[in-house]
């Protein structure tokens, strides 16, 4: 597995920033938020409202990505209930020998953990993964450096 890439901000305190292997920004902006679909119930319902906003104001999302989101919310929402219930029960178990055993629901949430971890990825909601995109920026929003470059 290789290394994951730099986010632009260590690279910039690190003084290795260079602008020729910059992303570009893309031009295209949906200027809609994308709906949370109605499958989505609970815990995923309530991580698509947190985590649309963030990523719409950034313009790193549009409707094409309503079913990676949903896998991304859907994954996030059974992880942490399977956490709960993990809590509510214990660790371990006394197995048909009498020994203790690991409950199921730990490698449950190592499952599901890895899936958030991966979707996570896809969508730049990791350090490393942040320095892999270029936000996009709304067609309205002033560039104040811009600006001052074209005086």
């Amino acid at each position: 597995m290789s290394r994951p890439r730099k986010p632009t901000a260590i690279k910039r305190q690190q003084g290795t920033l260079r602008q020729d292997r910059q992303h570009r920004p893309a031009e295209d902006f949906d200027s809609e938020r994308p709906a949370c679909p109605d499958y989505l119930h609970g815990l995923a319902r309530r991580e698509w409202n947190r985590i649309t906003k963030q990523l719409h104001g950034y313009g790193l999302i549009n409707q094409l990505d309503v079913a990676g989101l949903a896998l991304y919310c859907d994954s996030y929402g059974r992880w942490q209930e399977i956490l709960k219930q993990l809590r509510e029960e214990s660790l371990t178990l006394v197995g048909p020998t009498g020994l203790p055993v690991l409950n199921p629901l730990f490698n449950a949430a190592e499952r599901a953990a890895r899936d958030v971890r991966r979707m996570l990825q896809e969508f730049g909601l990791s350090p490393s993964a942040r320095g892999t995109m270029a936000p996009r920026r709304r067609p309205d929003e002033d560039d104040e450096l811009e600006a001052m470059l074209s005086e």
